[in-house]
């Protein structure tokens, strides 16, 4: 067991267990911060326009609201007004057949 208890001792008492605690973790540290930076930066800015699109989409959606309303109104007139065309030609044809 104490030999086991040496080698470890030995190993991070070793100048490469040194240089890498020291110098490479803080790189590979920075670098993984910097990677995740970006990332996050790229997810942002990929939000940011995922909401101008969404925004163009709700002025479309309440243009074509608008629209559609506006053809109702239209339709309406138009079948109110062959209503009352049709209910005077029948009361004509009542009035010609009453009348002899």
């Amino acid at each position: 067991m104490s030999e086991k208890h040496m080698d470890l001792d030995k190993a991070t008492e070793s100048t490469w267990a040194k240089v890498i605690t020291r110098f490479v973790v803080p790189i590979l540290l920075a670098l993984l911060g910097t990677l995740c930076g970006l990332l996050l930066q790229d997810i942002r800015s990929g939000l940011a326009d995922l909401s101008k699109a969404q925004q163009e989409q709700a002025r479309d959606v309440s243009k074509v609201t608008g629209d559609v309303q506006l053809l109702n109104a239209k339709l309406d007139n138009g079948v109110i007004w062959r209503i009352t065309e049709l209910e005077r030609r029948i009361n004509h044809v009542e009035q010609a057949t009453k009348t002899p």
